[in-house]
């Protein structure tokens, strides 16, 4: 785990309270396990609770398990959000690995934490859509980051990039259609081989 400060580099002190300290190996007396309890209980009782969220310029933060299972509490409890990120191009650049998070890549710093957040998580699949709903649905992180223009030009952008991952993906399964012939010594036919050309045109 990062021991320092990401500012200012200076390690982090250490609590030196005499007080005992309960992880996952005791979740009855745990308080890290139960923050989804917790936001849901800020949320409903604390007037303008509000969740924050700071992007790094790496966007290293949505491969935090922690953050992501915390985006998606916030969102389950219909809680006004507020993201800060770097820059609009940090966004673009990080676009197509927003799109394929998949909460079981996450990391945190404890192993434990990971196998208790995967474990609380009944269908990963259905998760990680309803992460992807958080992030850029109409009440997203996203949803009011840029207005008028720079919000039409974003969407533009978008759209590019989804055009341009079904493509690469079109091609890479001809691709490995060709291979695979090759290794058993058998090759498209002239109508296979010319559907598949006419599947990567339009997709282009």
């Amino acid at each position: 785990a990062n021991r320092r400060d990401t500012v200012t580099q200076e390690l982090f002190r250490v609590c030196d309270c005499g007080e005992s300290k309960f992880f996952n190996d005791q979740p009855e007396r745990c308080e890290i396990n139960k923050f989804d309890a917790m936001m849901q209980h800020l949320c409903s009782s604390v007037q303008g609770f509000t969740h924050v969220v700071v992007v790094d310029a790496a966007f290293a933060l949505f491969s935090r398990a922690w953050c992501i299972a915390e985006i998606v509490c916030s969102s389950e409890c219909d809680m006004p959000k507020r993201i800060m990120v770097h820059s609009a191009e940090m966004l673009d650049q990080h676009y197509d690995i927003l799109s394929t998070i998949d909460v079981r890549e996450c990391r945190a710093a404890r192993v434990e934490d990971k196998d208790m957040i995967l474990e609380s998580i009944r269908d990963v699949e259905m998760f990680n859509t309803q992460l992807q709903l958080a992030i850029f649905g109409t009440k997203g992180l996203f949803s009011r980051w840029i207005d008028g223009q720079d919000r039409a030009a974003m969407i533009g952008r978008i759209v590019v990039r989804a055009r341009s991952c079904r493509c690469k993906a079109s091609v890479s399964s001809s691709v490995s259609t060709r291979l695979s012939s090759v290794r058993h010594n058998t090759y498209p036919t002239s109508e296979e081989s010319s559907d598949t050309g006419d599947s990567v045109a339009s997709e282009t």
